[in-house]
């Protein structure tokens, strides 16, 4: 257990009834305000990273699904041998991507996409 002393109190001001729910939900808890006070901004921030997480997967998903789109539209007849290459590998990565987080409508997506 760490010395209380070595960490440096900040004072806090805070709204009585905001201080009343806080005090009821230590006492419940069986903690001290501070614990309380403590453990409630600790989840909050872990909160906000999972948060943060699902944003950033949810933009990935997106972006492999416009790139299957744009890849089953796209003539590669018209692309010369290295463009079509890279166009193939674009396309086969964003299946992966879509498949791992299980995106229905990346599979159909990913059939138009197939005959790259």
């Amino acid at each position: 257990m760490r010395d209380r002393h070595a960490v440096s109190p900040y004072p806090l001001r805070m709204p009585d009834d905001l201080r009343a729910a806080l005090d009821a939900a230590a006492n419940k808890g069986g903690r001290s305000l501070h614990a309380e006070i403590v453990a409630r901004l600790e989840r909050t921030l872990q909160e906000d990273s999972q948060s943060l997480s699902d944003d950033l997967l949810e933009a990935i998903r997106l972006q492999a699904n416009l790139t299957l789109a744009l890849a089953a539209g796209l003539d590669s007849g018209l692309l010369d041998a290295d463009r079509r290459q890279a166009l193939d590998a674009l396309a086969s990565v964003s299946r992966r991507v879509a498949e791992r987080l299980g995106d229905s409508a990346s599979s159909a997506a990913g059939e138009l996409a197939a005959p790259l």
